[in-house]
């Protein structure tokens, strides 16, 4: 049984111009309306007037004198009755989401056809029995090392533990905004740092803010200016007393008396040195 759609086309114009509809009376009209949708739904009503009284909750009198205008709008359809105009509206939309479906269906058999044969095509070389090992060679994929992480560029900043943690810092937080630092970067930004009285503020300014790049500390400087100018003299730099400076120095281990005896070796007296 093809399926009906669940509502019919109603055309006004039509059924207040036909003559027929035209003599019905208020009631008439409620009971004509309501037999035409029980076509709709089964294809036609029954053509005795015992059942249609009952399907319509009337009694056989009341039924008998409504049916007496109501039987013109119906013709005999086997043992049964249909309105013609209904069966016409009724077969023309049951073919019009027939030939739908069916394009549907074709098209998708074009579309995923091809797809579907070669799922249902056998393995070319089947698993072996008893869960032993296939025929065919296992492949791998061939394991990739991973990259090796450039270093930083030298810098006597670096010496500083601190500093290394506040740069890591950064690193992340770069990274974070999808701005990854490049060596390039890195370089300029560590050579931009060197300059400045306090590099970790700059650096805590920064992320504070959510910004993608460094500059110069708004705020006061809490790190004595002196430090990084001692720093600059002892990287790569010999002691007034011949000793070497090479090994690492960090802010943290320059005390009062490092400060004061590089101080006075940059002002060009020369003491002896107490490191």
């Amino acid at each position: 049984m093809d399926k009906v759609p669940p509502y019919f086309h109603f055309y006004p114009n039509d059924y207040w111009s036909d003559e027929k509809a035209s003599l019905l009376s208020y009631e008439q009209h409620g009971v004509y309306m309501f037999l035409l949708s029980r076509q709709w739904i089964e294809g036609s009503i029954p053509s005795d007037l015992p059942t249609l009284a009952r399907l319509c909750r009337l009694d056989g009198g009341a039924m008998a004198v409504l049916w007496q205008s109501l039987k013109p709008c119906f013709e005999k359809y086997g043992d049964r009755l249909i309105n013609p105009r209904l069966h016409r509206e009724r077969q023309k939309l049951i073919a019009y989401f027939k030939s739908k479906s069916n394009s549907g269906k074709l098209g998708a058999s074009i579309m995923w056809g091809n797809k579907l044969r070669r799922r249902a095509q056998p393995m070319a070389s089947p698993m072996a029995k008893n869960g032993g090992a296939t025929a065919t060679k296992a492949i791998t994929k061939p394991i990739t090392k991973p990259k090796e992480r450039p270093p930083l560029p030298p810098s006597f900043l670096l010496e500083d533990q601190k500093f290394i943690e506040a740069w890591a810092l950064w690193e992340r937080h770069r990274k974070e905004k999808r701005n990854t630092l490049t060596s390039t970067t890195k370089e300029k930004q560590l050579s931009f740092l060197e300059k400045q009285p306090d590099p970790m503020a700059c650096i805590n300014q920064s992320i504070e803010k959510g910004w993608v790049g460094l500059f110069e500390f708004k705020g006061e400087v809490k790190t004595n200016p002196d430090v990084h100018t001692c720093m600059k003299y002892l990287h790569n730099q010999p002691f007034p007393c011949g000793k070497s400076a090479n090994k690492k120095i960090g802010l943290n281990w320059l005390c009062d008396v490092h400060f004061e005896q590089i101080q006075t070796t940059l002002k060009g007296e020369k003491k002896e040195c107490v490191l």
